[in-house]
């Protein structure tokens, strides 16, 4: 709520619209339902709030350009995490294109952007190293001798065992967040 309220306050000036949005958020049963069950929700809000903050901090005008490089890589980061927690917060990365916007030079802008995209891609492939470091074993009493429906590529790195090398983490990654995907959503009905 407290980064709900400032998030609000940067991006309307208005102390009053910023309160009635934070206890729009502090009040709502559903969001009290959800922070307590094993649900993704609370942190994949607190991340976007941190972006969406983050995002109206670059647009202050009297800030050094060290600070906008700081605050592009907290947005970075804050994405990264959001989008690697659920991946419905890719829409939220249509922030970054904004960058083209803001009353700086071109250099200036692209060097936020490059900031904010490195930084993103550093925490998310950060979370899916150490996703595949830490589960390294499988459980043969599970669908297909606990290989489910990966292909042979995949099954070699998992019985290779040992560290994830960036080759690896890269397929590893192409499969558990894109093909894996892709096969999960054809059997959810519309």
């Amino acid at each position: 709520a407290p980064l709900l309220f400032l998030t609000a306050w940067l991006a309307s000036g208005h102390l009053p619209l910023a309160l009635l949005t934070a206890a729009l958020y502090t009040f709502d049963n559903a969001i009290i339902v959800h922070s307590r069950a094993a649900m993704l929700e609370g942190p994949q809000i607190f991340f976007i709030v941190t972006a969406l903050l983050a995002f109206f901090a670059l647009l202050r005008d009297a800030v050094s350009p060290r600070y906008r490089l700081g605050v592009a890589a907290l947005l970075g980061i804050a994405l990264g995490a959001a989008v690697a927690t659920k991946v419905n917060s890719l829409a939220f990365t249509l922030l970054l294109p904004l960058f083209f916007t803001f009353p700086t030079t071109f250099m200036t802008r692209t060097r936020l952007l490059a900031t904010a995209l490195g930084s993103l891609s550093v925490v998310y492939m950060a979370v899916w190293y150490v996703h595949f470091s830490i589960a390294k074993d499988r459980n043969p009493k599970l669908k297909e001798d606990g290989y489910y429906t990966t292909d042979q590529n995949i099954r070699s790195i998992i019985d290779k065992g040992g560290n994830v090398t960036p080759r690896d983490l890269i397929t590893l990654m192409r499969y558990s967040a894109v093909d894996y995907f892709a096969d999960y959503e054809k059997g959810v009905s519309a």
